[in-house]
């Protein structure tokens, strides 16, 4: 959770994952410099929850994370005698800490170390660019250990050219083998790569040095503490209101080219209502009015690019485009007015499901799945009483008062991969479901305990609910999740646990009273919370009622994976049934094993979960065979063709790409290819993707069949496929020698097509698997509810 402070106004928001990363390094010409140092680590731990001195293994573990987290987190440039004689810095940060504020001179050692690390940079990168250009073939047996603390820094120049060698033949493997390209490519490609790198990285400037070093201290400190350069603070207030104030375009860069194109257009934003961006169009530069030229910006990391185009509102931008027009490419200059951007897409939104009820064969249960990505909450707007400032809480208020308008049966509230946000949303949202009560409790650094109650009565949706969480559900998702477990009030289903962050922080706006220069702000841990129960979430999580099968069983993700995480508390619980009770029905703990049982024998007869488990069984494997970085790994024989994911329900396959495929499937359905009958919507992608390539590409061209945004962004590696595809369609007929054989090898390039997009579509099948698992166990827990309801009203007729 984090708060918000500009000296007299706070704000409080639980996340866990921060918008704006700290490794986009060299964007930020701005930002705090050695003046502000120590005014920075003051303010941390004055209002710091449980640190509050600066002490020696602070200060230790600061510049270990200064040193080989934040400049050499690598381990490859930097020599061990480095590391050891820079550690001794650790007596100048006590110095400099220790004198009262000044110029800032006192923290100028940290340049020299910066200056250092460019030397080191430097002369590896000058091997690496020589070595690439002179390498001839992979040295399949190279083997390095994975994880750079385990392998540590390297005693000595070789031994750090050998790491580096390593890793540049381990990316060459890597490319040929999973993305296809030839070795005279791969080595192009990584040189080009590297070099840009080089420059970004070494151009590095003060501004980034301190944003190092202020990051390395808080991560001492503890893990969500952390700094925002004002670029930062206002991208984080950016995506915190879903608004921004530049063209209102969603753009996907070409790996293979380095063209970022377009790929959507926002409704209502600017780039829609001028009508002059394209989708599809290609960005080639960017300009303000007042300039002479274009800057060309092919080869731009996405970041950068859309720092370019973004701007004031009323300012005008001109975007340079390559637009193919009647099969001709022309150059277009497209001039947009910048304004206010909504992106709706990550706002919440509801949709509807029929599930069969369990004990009424012939009705059918209306289930709304409210979708919440964030707890959003435009906290500026609101304070100037700007009527269209959005928040979740007045979202998803509206969306339960439209389900209930449908009469729908039962909600499903998805706080999967929801990260947090604002803790006043949060503790409002969790009021729509109970009449009032205590929804949350906080800690500070004193030990006062502060309730915090759903103040308003009365309760917008009483019917059955089922919570969806997984392991990325953190900080806001953890509290609305243990409030309504702590109250019986909804049934919890999916991973195992959720992330289990249970800290509130405080972002402090940075400007000094008169000062001309912004700084940014700090967020700092200021509290810890806990359910009504009287949990923490911290460490464990919320734990699920019904627990599904997740990719995240095999994966090393969750608060207690942090050096420095706060530790589990446990207080008086002040759940107060009383007032928070309604009409709704209690979820017992004998609803919950009936539940069980149920769900895991569905689980266990079920394709899609057997998948899952599958692959957690396989990357467990892994992750204990390899403890090394191996080449060979990439050359290992390709599996079966039975392993390949080609029986996936890729319904979620629109997730992806964006696409109309309702208008495609209609356009294909015309061509009287397939059976005319009426496709359901969980049909609809995999027939897209499977029928598609089976059987149209004999008699259609692969452009009007597979999407230009999926074939632009996708990888060399399915590049390559469709080629062969196409070559393969484009064969006289008369040289298959039968029908099963055509049918056959379209069958198999379909499987290594698919198999190619699965990587990308791991995360959004798992979403739908565990979604339709949970509608049936919103059936199941419909069924039970409304048997015992007919069993008490039997009894209270006798």
């Amino acid at each position: 959770m984090m708060v918000m402070k500009n000296i007299s106004s706070v704000v409080f928001i639980f996340f866990i994952f921060c918008f704006c990363s700290a490794k986009e390094k060299g964007l930020n010409n701005e930002g705090a410099t050695v003046i502000d140092i120590s005014r920075i680590m003051k303010t941390v731990l004055f209002h710091h929850y449980n640190k509050s001195v600066l002490t020696d293994d602070i200060i230790k573990k600061t510049m270990h994370n200064f040193l080989a987290k934040e400049l050499d987190y690598q381990r490859l440039y930097f020599l061990k005698s480095d590391y050891a004689i820079l550690m001794e810095n650790t007596k100048k940060i006590k110095t400099a800490y220790a004198k009262s504020i000044g110029d800032g001179s006192e923290w100028k050692f940290l340049y020299e170390i910066h200056k250092l690390f460019k030397v080191k940079y430097k002369e590896q990168m000058e091997h690496s660019f020589k070595y690439l250009s002179q390498l001839k073939s992979i040295d399949k047996q190279l083997t390095l250990v994975d994880k750079a603390k385990n392998r540590g820094f390297p005693n000595n120049t070789v031994d750090g050219f050998k790491n580096l060698e390593f890793f540049i033949q381990y990316n060459i493997a890597y490319m040929i083998e999973k993305k296809k390209y030839n070795f005279e490519e791969a080595k192009q490609k990584l040189l080009k790569e590297r070099k840009k790198n080089f420059l970004k990285r070494y151009s590095k400037t003060n501004y980034d040095t301190v944003k190092d070093f202020l990051n390395a201290f808080n991560a001492a400190v503890d893990p969500h503490t952390s700094y925002f350069s004002p670029y930062d603070y206002r991208s984080f207030n950016d995506d915190m209101r879903l608004s921004f104030e530049g063209i209102g375009a969603r753009l996907l860069r070409d790996d293979v080219s380095g063209v970022t194109m377009v790929v959507s257009i926002i409704p209502d934003g600017p780039a829609h209502k001028s009508g002059l961006l394209k989708k599809f169009d290609e960005i080639i530069g960017v300009k303000e009015v007042v300039d002479k030229d274009f800057k060309n910006v092919v080869g731009f990391e996405i970041g950068e690019l859309v720092r370019i185009i973004k701007g004031p509102k009323n300012t005008i931008v001109i975007i340079q485009v390559r637009r193919v027009i009647d099969n001709v490419i022309k150059l277009i200059e497209v001039p947009i007015n910048r304004g206010k951007v909504k992106t709706k897409l990550d706002a919440a939104k509801i949709s509807y499901e029929y599930v069969s009820s369990k004990n009424e064969s012939d009705k059918k249960l209306l289930i709304g799945i409210l979708h919440l990505p964030s707890f959003y909450r435009d906290f500026e707007g609101i304070q100037r009483g700007d009527k269209n400032a959005r928040s979740c809480f007045n979202d998803v208020r509206h969306l339960l008062i439209e389900a209930k308008g449908h009469n729908v049966d039962g909600i499903i509230f998805d706080l999967m991969y929801n990260s947090g946000g604002s803790l006043y949303d949060a503790i409002n949202i969790v009021g729509l479901f109970i009449n009032k009560g205590p929804v949350v409790m906080t800690k500070n650094n004193k030990g006062k305990i502060v309730v915090k109650n759903d103040k308003f009565p009365g309760v917008v949706y009483e019917g059955p609910l089922v919570v969806v969480i997984n392991k990325k559900s953190a900080s806001a998702s953890e509290i609305v999740s243990g409030a309504l477990k702590d109250y019986k009030r909804a049934l919890i289903v999916g991973g195992t646990t959720t992330f289990g962050k249970g800290s509130v922080q405080e972002i402090y706006h940075l400007s000094r009273s008169g000062a001309v220069r912004d700084i940014g702000a700090i967020k700092i841990t200021i509290n810890q919370f806990f359910t009504a129960g009287g949990f923490s979430t911290q460490w464990d999580g919320v734990k699920s009622d019904i627990k599904f099968p997740s990719y995240f069983d095999s994966s090393v993700i969750g608060e207690k994976e942090y050096e420095e995480a706060l530790p589990f508390e446990k207080i008086k619980s002040k759940v107060n049934m009383d007032l928070a009770k309604s009409k709704w029905t209690l979820i017992s703990s004998e609803i919950i094993e009936k539940l069980k049982v149920k769900s895991k024998t569905r689980i266990y007869g079920n394709v899609e979960f057997k998948k899952i488990l599958d692959d957690i069984a396989k990357s467990l494997k892994e992750k204990e065979l390899n403890k090394l970085l191996k080449i060979s790994e990439f050359y290992k024989k390709e599996e079966a063709k039975t392993d390949l994911k080609s029986n996936y329900d890729i319904s979620f396959f629109n997730k992806l790409t964006q696409v109309n495929h309702k208008k495609i499937l209609k356009d294909l359905l015309d061509l009287n290819i397939f059976p005319k009958k009426n496709l359901g919507f969980d049909e609809m992608a995999s027939t897209f993707l499977s029928e598609c390539v089976k059987e149209l590409l004999i008699k259609k061209d692969l452009n009007s069949v597979i999407p230009l945004d999926v074939k632009h962004g996708s990888s060399l590696k399915v590049r390559r496929l469709v080629d062969k595809i196409k070559s393969f369609v484009a064969q006289p007929k008369d040289a298959l020698k039968s029908s099963s054989e055509l049918k056959n090898k379209l069958i198999k390039l379909n499987q290594e097509l698919l198999a190619s997009y699965y990587p990308l579509l791991k995360g959004p099948f798992q979403n739908a698997t565990f979604i339709k698992e949970s509608l049936n166990v919103m059936g199941d827990l419909i069924s039970l509810t409304n048997s015992k309801k007919t069993a008490k009203n039997k009894l209270l007729l006798k």
